[in-house]
């Protein structure tokens, strides 16, 4: 087949959205002829992948904007702005490039997301978009954030209801295929929409998780890692832990990563008196957090919503046990043997969920070994590229 793949995020190496569109890339184009439409910007770090390590049968197919519309990126909703100027210059390159080529498919993949539009649907072959989440954060656990935080989400929702509305007419209505994080029921039942969370590790990157060592001995420890935002749900696991301390009076909690709720947290830890025993190590570099990795039991991820969360797929690549909320991503990427996937009605259960997951892992070192064992064993299966890739490609089979 020819395949049109819109990446306007796509590059190795270079963290979770460029290395889901240089994942889909690589893989698609092993069993057929891809044309690849990225940003500009990512020319020189595709250009200086060595010859052998580029996928075959791939054009790519750089999409640029005159350069003073390059002060927008980086600039938080004024990069939005950018994107979709961009997709709007991507479909009319695409269009001539149809004209040319003939395409059987065309998939949308990055960025990942549900409410800001693509437009290649309308040029006319099967069309699958990668549309990642539906989850909102539940107005309920805003005062588990900082007001800050809290502010920033309820913008969040209010402008990712009313962009998806209007993606939804221009993106969903053209669609062969959602791909989604999400329950189908979240989307209206006259779409097709199939669960399916876009993501997976390079071989390299799965051989070196592997490689960690088992946790020696020690007081029990959890980890939280990622960007210190109120999304993220670290507050509602630093209160798990503070009442686990009083069953288990040695165990400790590491947070790895930087962020606007750092203060809020620091203060949080004061105030339920376990701040001698969190340990907030800053952002650090991938290499120091996968050698902190060996050095605890499980990786506690409360994100109220999540397209993937590369954290907890390399948790379970390292042999750990994760605790997560059973939305988006994570829902579908974490098995059930894998660890704990909490529910979510409220703040309070919730909270109380997290502290019995945590409970059970700090009272049984065997299980908690068992678990972190089978997570490995579902990672490997199930989420490297060739794993997901042959998934894909049934889809595109299926869908043409």
């Amino acid at each position: 087949m020819n395949v049109l793949i819109s990446a306007f995020a796509c590059a190795p190496n270079r963290g979770s959205e460029p290395g889901v569109g240089w994942g889909v890339v690589r893989t698609v184009a092993k069993t057929h002829r891809v044309w690849a439409l990225t940003n500009s910007g990512n020319k020189p770090l595709i250009e200086t992948v060595p010859a052998s390590a580029k996928p075959p049968n791939v054009q790519f197919v750089y999409v640029g904007l005159p350069s003073y519309l390059n002060l927008l990126v980086g600039k938080a909703w004024f990069h939005r702005v950018y994107y979709i100027i961009w997709q709007i210059r991507a479909f009319l390159v695409a269009r001539k490039l149809h004209a040319q080529v003939g395409f059987d498919l065309v998939h949308h993949v990055t960025y990942v997301n549900s409410w800001l539009p693509t437009f290649l649907g309308w040029l006319g072959p099967p069309f699958v978009w990668s549309a990642g989440k539906k989850e909102r954060t539940p107005w309920s656990f805003l005062h588990q954030m900082s007001w800050q935080s809290a502010l920033s989400e309820m913008v969040r929702d209010a402008g990712t209801t009313l962009l998806g509305a209007l993606t939804h007419i221009i993106v969903a209505t053209r669609s062969r295929a959602i791909l989604t994080a999400s329950p189908s029921n979240k989307w209206q039942l006259r779409f097709t929409s199939r669960r399916f969370a876009l993501g997976a590790l390079e071989p390299e990157d799965m051989a070196l998780l592997q490689s960690i060592p088992e946790r020696q001995p020690g007081p029990f420890r959890m980890v939280s890692i990622g960007r210190l935002l109120g999304l993220k749900g670290f507050s509602m696991a630093m209160r798990a832990f503070a009442q686990l301390r009083r069953d288990f009076p040695d165990s400790e909690y590491w947070i790895i990563g930087d962020g606007q709720e750092r203060h809020t947290l620091e203060q949080l830890a004061d105030e339920l008196g376990c701040v001698e025993a969190t340990h907030f190590l800053g952002w650090l570099p991938r290499q120091e957090v996968l050698q902190y990795m060996a050095e605890v039991d499980v990786v506690v991820h409360p994100s109220l919503h999540e397209q993937f969360a590369y954290v907890l797929l390399e948790a379970m690549a390292a042999a750990k046990p994760v605790i997560c909320l059973d939305v988006g991503g994570p829902s579908a990427l974490v098995g059930d043997k894998c660890g704990f996937k909490i529910p979510v009605h409220n703040p309070a259960q919730v909270l109380d969920d997290i502290y019995q997951a945590l409970h059970k892992l700090a009272s049984n070192p065997s299980a908690r070994l068992n678990m972190g064992e089978e997570a490995r064993a579902w990672a490997v299966e199930n989420w490297t590229w060739e794993a997901v890739g042959k998934r894909l490609l049934a889809l595109y089979e299926e869908i043409v």
